[in-house]
């Protein structure tokens, strides 16, 4: 099934715009971020239990 061209540009635009607000949401939380910096760090070390922790934190608080 193909759809047509302006269905879509209109579910890309809709798309976009709530990925605006859930990138608005994250940015006002900066515990969000901490977590996900921490997992990050986790991963280099090899923590991927702890690691996967912190990025459930983090989706948690979104």
């Amino acid at each position: 099934m193909v759809l047509p061209v302006h269905i879509l540009l209109s579910l890309l635009y809709i798309l976009r715009d709530i990925a605006d607000v859930k990138c608005q949401e994250w940015l006002d939380h900066p515990d969000v971020d901490r977590h996900i910096q921490l997992g990050r760090e986790l991963l280099t070390q090899g923590l991927y239990d702890d690691a996967l922790s912190h990025y459930h934190a983090a989706v948690g608080r979104i």
